[in-house]
């Protein structure tokens, strides 16, 4: 459970929500549309919710431009809307969602963000594609 800002990472998306689905299980599934990164600088309020000042956060290494780090987010892109068909879980509404991502750090964050797998280990992974020049 989040209690405070130190339970939260200080660098997040600022996003549009594209759709609200009703789940069958009752659940709720947001379809999002990550727009740029920001980094809490200040909090300013904590209930009934949080509030702080941001900074537009800029990442310091620069996409990468190679053959190869293109066909690789080509890849990823593919492979997650094949996935996308073959789950009946998942929305079909995410292959719009995935086919709208341009930006190589927004897609990786998204497929990430969307790993049956621990927050760390998803930190981790966007962070290692990030690390080598290819955010």
């Amino acid at each position: 459970m989040i209690l405070s800002f130190k339970d939260i990472y200080n660098i997040g998306t600022v996003a549009l929500i594209l759709k609200l689905l009703q789940m069958p299980d009752g659940s709720t599934t947001a379809i999002i549309q990550g727009k740029k990164r920001f980094q809490i600088i200040e909090p300013t309020q904590v209930d009934p919710y949080f509030k702080a000042r941001v900074i537009q956060y800029e990442s310091k290494k620069k996409p990468g431009k190679s053959k190869e780090f293109n066909a690789l987010i080509s890849s990823i892109k593919d492979l997650a809307i094949n996935i996308i068909k073959l789950s009946p879980q998942i929305p079909s509404d995410a292959v719009f969602a995935i086919s709208n991502i341009e930006s190589p750090a927004f897609l990786v964050n998204f497929v990430a963000s969307n790993l049956n797998v621990e927050i760390k280990r998803e930190t981790d992974t966007a962070g290692n594609f990030r690390s080598h020049g290819k955010s």
